[in-house]
């Protein structure tokens, strides 16, 4: 069994983190060209806070409901967003949006 020097331990972590940041950055560019803007939500507003307009959620429904007409699943494209796949069922059933129909 072969050892990483320190020196290769952390060459190699470096090569995973600019691999992973530029990933991140290719999916929020992803995301943006997709929803035409960098902000889902006004800035005002934590997704946390429970101060959400029905608007806001609404919009957040319309966003994730086109990730999942593109295949992400549900809690990946929940996640995107902020918030958890349970929350989105619920403001689905809230505002009598019903089940989830792909297009």
């Amino acid at each position: 069994m072969s050892y990483l020097t320190t020196a290769e331990q952390r060459s190699s972590f470096m090569q995973w983190a600019a691999q992973r940041i530029a990933k991140e950055v290719e999916e929020n560019e992803r995301i943006e060209k997709l929803t035409g803007s960098r902000d889902i939500l006004p800035q005002k507003f934590s997704l946390t806070d429970g101060r959400l307009t029905k608007q806001q959620k609404l919009r957040l429904i319309k966003a994730i409901d086109e990730q999942r007409d593109v295949g992400v699943a549900t809690p990946k494209a929940a996640k995107i967003y902020g918030i958890h796949h349970c929350t989105y069922s619920k403001w689905r059933r809230m505002y009598g949006l019903g089940r989830y129909v792909k297009k």
